[in-house]
């Protein structure tokens, strides 16, 4: 029997849970170390699009239910009062403010850097008055939000081989798990790579299977597929918009019972990317009106 407790704790792993914004869940299954970037960017757009931890990869802090910021440190009030930017994000998460203070340290200190000649941080006893309605001091919190994101990675990256070592070695701390992710995807093999490689241009070159017929299933089967492979590939060697919508261009054009009509409908209904262009039905809406005219002629 379900209970109110139940219901409230399903709901907060849900919503720990990163998906695409199809809601398809994002896994790491196999092994493959040159998956991790692709995926990390996807689980990146999950958290930008649902705004989930933004604070910690931003600041190393966590807002609070009632709206305020908590910190790990008064240290950390010089950094969330914009006196000093720093530029933290998903892609570069903030460290723990210990970590932060010592890196802005050296980087004042170093030619080129957008902090170099800046002063030593001002030494704090309190939050300053200016932010006191906004801000408190809790490290408990932010630890608290660490282990939130540990679990959440875990829903992605906890499902293959080596899963068991990395979150063991993360020991609690998602921050400490994405940097290891990071450096696994950085050190990927050639053999690894290559393989990536070659599963995106195989489903970008062979599109619906030669001699099946293109119906609505056969194409939400093959933008399945190509979205599954995609999410593995590295944001930087995607396709561009323009290049999927091409995509699909082909996989029209190759089918004649369709070609003329698809034409048409693309001429009226021009898709800017892969989305738009099924969201718009530019594709299913022309196999949906060849399929009627097949089916009324039988």
């Amino acid at each position: 029997m379900s209970t109110d407790g139940d219901s409230t704790l399903s709901n907060t792993i849900d919503k720990l849970v990163p998906v695409t914004s199809d809601g398809t869940p994002i896994i790491w299954t196999d092994d493959n170390d040159a998956h991790i970037e692709g995926l990390l960017h996807e689980v990146g757009k999950f958290y930008k699009r649902t705004g989930r931890f933004q604070a910690f990869f931003k600041q190393h802090a966590t807002v609070l239910s009632n709206g305020k910021l908590a910190v790990d440190s008064l240290e950390c009030v010089s950094f969330i009062s914009n006196k000093i930017k720093d530029g933290y994000s998903f892609e570069n998460p903030c460290p723990p403010t210990a970590e932060r203070v010592t890196a802005y340290d050296v980087a004042r200190r170093t030619a080129g850097t957008p902090v170099h000649g800046n002063k030593n941080l001002p030494t704090l006893t309190e939050i300053p008055d200016e932010l006191k309605d906004t801000t408190v001091l809790s490290e408990h919190a932010v630890e608290l939000e660490d282990s939130k994101l540990l679990t959440s990675l875990t829903y992605v990256f906890g499902h293959s081989i080596s899963s068991d070592e990395l979150i063991d070695e993360a020991d609690g701390s998602g921050y400490t798990l994405l940097t290891a992710l990071r450096k696994r995807a950085q050190n990927a093999n050639t053999k690894d790579k290559a393989l990536v490689a070659a599963q995106y241009a195989r489903v970008i070159r062979d599109g619906v299977p030669s001699g099946t017929e293109l119906t609505l299933k056969t194409l939400k089967d093959h933008i399945k597929e190509y979205k599954a492979i995609k999410r593995n590939v590295p944001p930087t060697s995607r396709q561009s918009d323009a290049a999927e919508v091409d995509m699909l261009d082909l996989i029209a054009v190759k089918d004649p019972s369709v070609r003329e009509i698809y034409d048409i409908k693309r001429a009226a209904t021009p898709p800017t990317n892969l989305d738009s262009a099924v969201a718009k039905r530019v594709v299913l809406g022309m196999i949906s009106w060849h399929t009627r005219v097949f089916v009324s002629k039988k």
